[in-house]
């Protein structure tokens, strides 16, 4: 057989060329995505439409020796090994935890955002497993998932963002609710919605009270019901804060402030405040918890724009009187109802 030169010359310069575009280098890896900002915790929620909410830090909690035979007695043993069977999560080993309450605008949603030393993937499967129907799971990120379903008659939603930090949240839109949120300010995607403690009254409210390891805050305006209380001084109030915290005399003490423009009457309104804790404290539900006996008399004090009121409280009959008062709530929680 002939071979005529030019056609081998033209078919081994095709096989060259393939040869050379198929040892060409590879086109560049997409980068990764950037890493979640996940620090400090209060920065994955928002104060849009925010009722109220609380900071607790329960494992700093359980480790106070004194008051650990305190807390077994308002949840018993067995509560915190079933809640951690359902959900991954002991609740005593909870770095931190943001308990969040919101408006007609979130619909109604209630969030709870948590900083967790546990299994993250175990938690995440934990509660897909609770999903009664509608299951539906989004990968927003390597580290960052989404799953929204229906629990019963609730819809509910979940995210598990990075090692450490899960949030959830039962009713308003799983879509655009507390969760979705969270998974956005966590990615740097949510740029102009006011995060929970950057603005005023919330940021400083919730300052004052340092690191005390229970910090509750409620925004204003306040309904008529609770108008009424502290003898109308929430009417004029702008957020209501109180705190508690582990005292050198093995006490628990607690700071109360009501942010509002008190101006020159805040003196006197230091007074009414302290007035109506007093009636509060001679009340059937105070002398539940103790509060007609405290170990010291309350301190109040009056400022152009606060009025606080502090007051130290023996263990043993607060202890006592939490438990009969939210024994069923309790129960209700850590069963996940």
């Amino acid at each position: 057989m002939v071979i005529d030169r030019r056609s081998w010359l033209a078919a081994l310069i095709g096989v060259l060329a393939q040869s050379a575009c198929s040892s060409a280098a590879p086109a560049p890896a997409k980068p990764p995505p950037p890493p979640l900002s996940l620090d400090p915790l209060d920065t994955l929620a928002t104060s849009a439409d925010l009722v109220w909410m609380v900071r607790a830090r329960p494992r700093a909690i359980a480790q106070i020796p004194w008051l650990i035979p305190a807390i077994g007695r308002i949840v018993p043993e067995p509560h915190f090994d079933a809640f951690r069977l359902r959900t991954g999560l002991d609740p005593r080993q909870l770095h931190e935890v943001l308990l969040l309450r919101y408006g007609a605008a979130l619909g109604d949603a209630e969030a709870q955002i948590v900083r967790h030393n546990a299994d993250a993937v175990a938690v995440e499967k934990s509660f897909f497993a609770r999903l009664s129907s509608d299951a539906e799971r989004i990968e927003d990120h390597p580290e960052l998932v989404r799953i929204a379903g229906t629990i019963g008659r609730t819809r509910h939603a979940f995210a598990r963002l990075g090692r450490d930090v899960v949030a959830f949240q039962q009713r308003g839109d799983t879509a655009k609710g507390p969760v979705a949120i969270a998974s956005l300010f966590a990615r740097g995607k949510l740029t102009r919605a006011p995060r929970l403690l950057a603005e005023y009254p919330l940021g400083p409210l919730v300052g004052r009270f340092g690191d005390a390891p229970v910090i509750a805050a409620a925004i204003g305006p306040f309904t008529d019901e609770w108008k009424k209380a502290a003898h109308g001084l929430l009417e004029i109030a702008t957020a209501v804060g109180a705190a508690a915290r582990p005292t050198a005399r093995e006490n628990v003490g607690i700071a109360i402030a009501l942010v509002g423009a008190f101006g020159q009457d805040a003196a006197k309104a230091a007074e009414v405040f302290r007035t109506a804790w007093d009636e509060v404290a001679l009340s059937t539900m105070g002398g539940l918890l103790g509060l007609d006996r405290p170990v010291e008399a309350p301190v109040s004090a009056g400022h152009e724009d606060v009025v606080t009121l502090s007051v130290e409280l023996e263990p043993g009959r607060l202890t006592e009187g939490l438990k009969a008062l939210i024994e069923q709530d309790i129960e209700a929680i850590m069963r996940l109802d």
